[in-house]
């Protein structure tokens, strides 16, 4: 059976170098931009011991989403015993991974109605995502 969403998948692009200094603000206002970067960080060296820095990459969605991702070809150890997971996820699966593990303290830390709407774009992207079934 066609579902409607399989006509049109949410797919992410790769912002342009001279959009990054938007980027920030478009996903968490000013207001909240440095608490939502830094607590990906956070999550990401949380999730990942064998993550160990870099470069991030920063996606928009086609639905309105936004999501980082480290600029990295590499494949990482991906534990999270508050769930009982163990994998191997890309960057840009763990990078996804952090991102909504971010906006959900973060918009219970704030109470903002948009930072939840913006974690269910994510997750609406993370349904076409060749890696979905590790990051659910």
């Amino acid at each position: 059976m066609l579902l409607l969403k399989d006509l049109n998948p949410v797919t992410a692009t790769l912002f342009a170098a001279e959009e990054r200094l938007e980027f920030l603000p478009s996903l968490f206002g000013y207001k909240l931009m440095m608490r939502g970067e830094a607590l990906i960080f956070d999550w990401m060296r949380s999730l990942s011991k064998s993550y160990d820095g870099g470069f991030w990459n920063y996606f928009k969605l086609s639905n309105g989403g936004f999501f980082m991702a480290p600029a990295s070809t590499n494949f990482y150890s991906v534990s999270c015993p508050g769930n009982q997971f163990e994998g191997v996820m890309s960057a840009n699966a763990v990078g996804i991974v952090s991102t909504l593990f971010a906006l959900g303290q973060l918009a219970a830390e704030s109470e903002s109605g948009s930072i939840v709407d913006h974690y269910f774009l994510v997750l609406e992207y993370v349904e076409y995502h060749p890696e979905r079934s590790l990051i659910f």
